[in-house]
């Protein structure tokens, strides 16, 4: 019974899995790595799924996929803006079928400011080109502040500091193991 529902929800799917059926919930179908709602508005909540980035409007009730402009469905962190300007920012990766799971080649962080509409590529200051590292699920936030900071933890041991809400990224000093998660704090 369990592999003729799998088939049925597979063949929803397009060959490249790239969308999920009208109104599904992404950690429905399969995992969610991170969900974060957003701070602005209660209703909104934004989710980096295992196939793609994911926006809900109506607090979970239904969500649109916004993958499209982004050069991977897959990645593991989100992190949403505590203020305006609003923005969303991702870290795609490669999906391997070796399972090596990276920013291919040049490391990047992607950032919507219309909802997921379109999405632009932040580099300047980031490593690469040839440079693959990761950003885990919990390894994306922001500071809230005017303007407001981005930070990246990586898989490689970087913290990445993104001044004025990702224009420009500094390293922060020092080499860490793997870096799991960032919080940033204002005190």
């Amino acid at each position: 019974m369990a592999q003729k529902l799998m088939a049925e929800i597979a063949s929803q799917f397009p060959a490249d899995i790239s969308g999920l059926p009208p109104g599904r919930d992404p950690a429905a179908i399969d995992e969610l790595h991170r969900m974060r709602l957003d701070p602005k508005n209660p209703d909104r909540i934004w989710g980096q799924a295992h196939m793609g980035v994911f926006r809900s409007d109506d607090a979970g009730a239904t969500w649109e996929d916004v993958t499209v402009g982004l050069p991977s469905f897959h990645g593991f962190p989100i992190a949403v803006t505590h203020r305006q300007p609003d923005a969303v920012f991702v870290v795609p990766l490669d999906y391997g079928q070796d399972n090596f799971r990276v920013a291919p080649g040049q490391f990047a962080v992607y950032r919507t400011r219309d909802s997921g509409k379109s999405w632009e590529r932040l580099t300047d200051g980031l490593p690469g080109p040839h440079d693959y590292q990761s950003v885990y699920r919990e390894g994306l936030d922001t500071d809230g502040l005017d303007p407001e900071g981005v930070y990246a933890g990586t898989s490689n041991g970087e913290v990445y500091y993104g001044r004025e809400g990702g224009e420009r990224w500094q390293r922060l000093p020092g080499t860490l193991p793997p870096v799991l998660s960032v919080t940033a704090a204002v005190v």
